[in-house]
């Protein structure tokens, strides 16, 4: 008898560690895969006279220094990100990885920025962005997306940047190049 409770409590036991190692796994960021640009990336056809953009002008303020994974993705999973808007381009990078033609770069504000003569508009950045910052226009626009606040899902906590404060004040989105 004796033998079958010790048996009892140590499956106990086994099953109380592994749902929570199970539950830690579940809740706690994961490194992510490296992103490699896909072999199919050259026989994606262009979107025709498209260009990508990027909807932020790099004005948010990081609200605490961020050390994890260089990922946008895994950095979104930890409190949201690190910058005070919740729009805000994390600047890590996943943009780059999956960009073909090396279009897209991190400059001094650390946002991503594409360089339009090399951008071919073939949209493959679109879906790597955790955001949802980078958007196809048509070649011949002339306007500068600096933002994506959205005033419909003010965030606790969160600040809209210069940008967004300018632009919801002026009642536009955006601003001529």
């Amino acid at each position: 008898m004796n033998q079958l409770i010790i048996v009892i409590v140590v499956t106990a036991i086994g099953l109380f560690f592994g749902l929570l190692i199970y539950l830690a796994n579940s809740r706690l960021p994961h490194r992510e895969k490296v992103t490699e640009i896909p072999d199919t990336a050259d026989k994606i056809p262009p979107e025709k006279d498209c260009k990508a953009v990027i909807h932020c002008g790099g004005m948010s303020e990081a609200i605490f220094k961020y050390h994890g994974v260089k990922s946008c993705r895994a950095a979104s999973r930890l409190l949201g990100g690190f910058k005070r808007c919740p729009y805000a381009c994390l600047g890590l990078g996943d943009c780059i990885g999956i960009c073909p033609k090396g279009a897209i770069s991190i400059d001094n504000k650390d946002i991503a920025t594409v360089d339009y003569d090399k951008c071919d508009g073939c949209g493959l950045c679109i879906d790597e962005c955790v955001r949802n910052l980078i958007e196809l226009v048509p070649a011949e626009t002339q306007i500068d997306f600096r933002c994506s606040y959205s005033q419909a899902e003010n965030i606790t906590g969160r600040e809209r940047c210069q940008y967004a404060e300018e632009f919801i004040s002026k009642g536009a989105s955006a601003a001529i190049r």
